[in-house]
């Protein structure tokens, strides 16, 4: 199964992020330079498992729009708690 995919709106931008399975919630968060795409073989595999996987596109990769501002990791990651929050 692909899972439930959704939009945020965060800043004035949206990130992107697939959510999948049920249980205990893990946030797979990919590298610099690519998306959440590369993680979902292994979400896949943790869903229909034991637990949630929660497949973000950090801002400015993937689906996710860029931040309004110039994106900083501390921006990043503030996006991304942002995300798994909504």
């Amino acid at each position: 199964a692909f899972g439930r995919s959704f939009w945020t709106e965060i800043g004035g931008s949206r990130m992107y992020a697939v959510a999948m399975g049920g249980g205990p919630a893990v946030v797979l968060v990919h590298g610099y330079g690519v998306s959440g795409t590369y993680m979902l073989p292994l979400a896949r595999a943790l869903a229909g498992s034991y637990c949630s996987a929660f497949v973000p596109d950090l801002p400015g990769q993937g689906r996710s729009g860029p931040l309004r501002r110039r994106e900083s990791i501390s921006d990043i990651a503030d996006a991304l708690v942002t995300g798994i929050a909504a």
